[in-house]
């Protein structure tokens, strides 16, 4: 019976020993303010570019977008980047099918972390955009609106894969309205409102 006994006590005081050793590991790896966020996911237009202006109707697309995330305080941060959202064409609007249409341009805000008692970390994100919204025809036809400044707002949840990276998935909605010809699809004229939602999944890395 001793010798049991003794095996317990051994493995307990060396497990009290990885336990301390991971511990202080995790105090001395030093917290980067800085991370690095990579997303992809679907663009769905919402409004009447969905329901159609001038029988322009759009329908869901490829969603792209980088940003850098800088932790202000507590709970606060703040980030800028750069997004790519693209749209295919509504089989039964005036459009080209073969066309690609896309919203591009950069954006800027604030998250805020909510309180948590996990290790997933809830958070809302708010900001500006200045966007620009292109046209491209099948046959090479291809215009552009002048740069727009518009508004995102949205949420997510940051899930920790490894002390320095977390998998991101999130939910936004877009707006901003532009000025395009929408008989000669020239820049200028009419206003033309690019709305859409964001469902994307993203990795963020602290370096």
């Amino acid at each position: 019976m001793r010798g049991p006994r003794q095996l317990i006590v051994v493995a307990a005081l060396a497990a009290a020993v990885f336990r301390c050793d991971v511990e202080a590991h995790a105090q001395v790896l030093p917290s980067s303010p800085i991370a690095v966020e990579g997303r992809a996911g679907l663009s769905l237009p919402s409004g009447v570019l969905a329901s159609g202006q001038r029988d322009i109707a759009l329908d869901l697309g490829l969603s792209l977008g980088a940003a850098v995330i800088v932790r202000a305080g507590s709970g606060f941060a703040v980030y800028a980047g750069w997004s790519r959202h693209g749209f295919g064409c509504e089989p039964r609007a005036d459009c080209d099918v073969e066309g690609e249409f896309t919203s591009r341009g950069y954006d800027a805000g604030v998250e805020l972390v909510l309180p948590h008692t996990t290790v997933f970390e809830p958070w809302l994100r708010a900001g500006a955009t200045l966007h620009r919204f292109r046209y491209r025809t099948g046959g090479g036809f291809q215009t552009e609106t002048e740069a727009a400044v518009g508004f995102e707002i949205g949420g997510g949840v940051s899930i920790p894969l490894a002390p320095r990276l977390s998998v991101v998935p999130s939910l936004r909605f877009a707006r901003y309205v532009a000025t395009l010809d929408l008989n000669t699809f020239a820049a200028g004229g009419e206003p033309f409102t690019v709305t859409r939602m964001l469902l994307e999944v993203g990795g963020r890395l602290r370096p």
